[in-house]
């Protein structure tokens, strides 16, 4: 797994979907790898990246089943990257599939730098993103749901750069702790 530093993940130029999180069961991680290789094999042109927090255990079911699932090529599992900005600027879209939440500060990294969001309806995200105004949301564990909103920031310019905007807009005043 790549360390500190490395900035974007060699994805030949398929647009990039993110999820950053603790490597932990209560933020759902497979169902983010689920959506994304259901858009793969429908021929979606997306690359996965998944950034865990955390020192990943080398039996670790997530870590198993990503590799499972994924080629190289199609996705990639960066550990602890030092500053999120440098691989932000090239994400297309950015995912929360969590179940439960404090304060969300991967979704306020991912609307400060114009990444379109797309997260679970739980109460946390619900206090950070309005669905269809400055972010997506979808039920919780539900795959398919999650499968569309990618879609549609996949497909929708409009919507894609309508969301990016009011996502900034909509925290510029927020301020929170690195």
């Amino acid at each position: 797994y790549p360390e500190h530093g490395q900035a974007t993940p060699s994805c030949g130029g398929k647009k990039i979907f993110l999820l950053i999180a603790r490597l932990i069961k209560l933020k759902r991680i497979g169902d983010y790898m689920a959506a994304c290789r259901l858009l793969m094999d429908a021929g979606e042109d997306v690359f996965m990246v998944l950034v865990v927090y955390g020192a990943p255990k080398p039996n670790d079911r997530t870590l198993k089943d990503f590799h499972g699932m994924f080629k190289p090529g199609e996705a990639e599992i960066l550990v602890s990257i030092a500053s999120p900005a440098d691989l932000l600027a090239h994400v297309h879209g950015a995912v929360s599939t969590s179940e439960i939440e404090g304060l969300p500060k991967s979704i306020l990294e991912y609307m400060r730098h114009g990444v379109p969001v797309i997260a679970s309806d739980i109460p946390a995200h619900r206090q950070l993103v309005e669905h269809e105004e400055n972010g997506l949301l979808f039920p919780l564990g539900d795959v398919p749901q999650l499968v569309r909103e990618m879609r549609r920031i996949l497909h929708d310019p409009d919507l894609h750069e309508r969301i990016a905007r009011n996502a900034q807009e909509s925290i510029a005043e927020r301020r929170w702790t690195e």
